[in-house]
């Protein structure tokens, strides 16, 4: 760095430090410096970008105070130590234990993903897979995707076991699936909650899931058909 450069970059740290993110058009007019110029320069200080609001803010990376994720919110503008959006959502699915959802990736960058999802459609850097009705992203590493996966199944079977029917609405369910088996998960909860059964969705396929009833639950399930 020259000697005209370190106060041109005091100054734009100062003004980072009161304003915490900003526009190139805001450093700009603060500095009186061409966009090129700019540009240059938040690359060589290995600024952060904002992963919404089309990448428009950035930050310098003394000032942003990452989560265990790696994310940090401030105001409307999200920031990721692992880059852009796209970027994240691998490095998060990676780091996961037994892979994520679009709603778990939500949650987390705090932002819709479904469009930034749709790209691994066609490409390997994760793998998906329809987990009732939804899909659940993978790490495309073989030896972490094996983790997840059991780690996962594991999970599945916890959940089945601590949201299950009573014994006698489980009659009643696989009498009416017996009566019904073209019944989708939405059709047959319909059918129990007329005889007067108090009873949610989430139960029904827990049962079918504990009775390995597994193809129904993912094949027949048209209404739970989520990103």
């Amino acid at each position: 760095m020259n000697r005209t450069d370190k106060p041109i970059k005091q100054n734009i740290v100062a003004f980072f430090q009161k304003r915490k993110v900003l526009t190139i058009a805001e450093l700009k007019e603060f500095s009186q410096l061409s966009q090129r110029t700019i540009e240059r320069r938040l690359k060589q200080w290995k600024t952060y970008r904002s992963y919404n609001h089309n990448g428009c803010y950035y930050v310098l990376p003394e000032i942003p105070e990452f989560n265990s994720e790696g994310i940090w919110k401030y105001k409307e503008m999200r920031f990721s130590k692992h880059g852009g959006l796209r970027s994240s959502i691998i490095a998060l699915v990676e780091q996961s234990s037994s892979g994520l959802s679009a709603k778990d990736l939500s949650q987390s960058l705090r932002c819709s993903v479904l469009d930034a999802l749709s790209y691994f459609k066609e490409n390997s850097e994760l793998l998906r897979e329809r987990e009732a009705g939804r899909y659940i992203y993978f790490s495309s590493n073989p030896v972490v995707y094996a983790v997840q996966k059991q780690r996962r199944r594991e999970w599945r079977q916890s959940q089945a076991k601590e949201s299950l029917p009573s014994h006698a609405n489980a009659v009643i369910i696989l009498v009416e699936l017996i009566q019904h088996p073209s019944d989708t998960l939405d059709q047959l909860t319909r059918r129990v909650r007329r005889r007067g059964i108090s009873i949610s969705i989430d139960e029904v396929r827990n049962l079918l899931l504990c009775h390995g009833l597994k193809k129904f639950c993912f094949f027949c399930s048209s209404s739970f058909k989520r990103a």
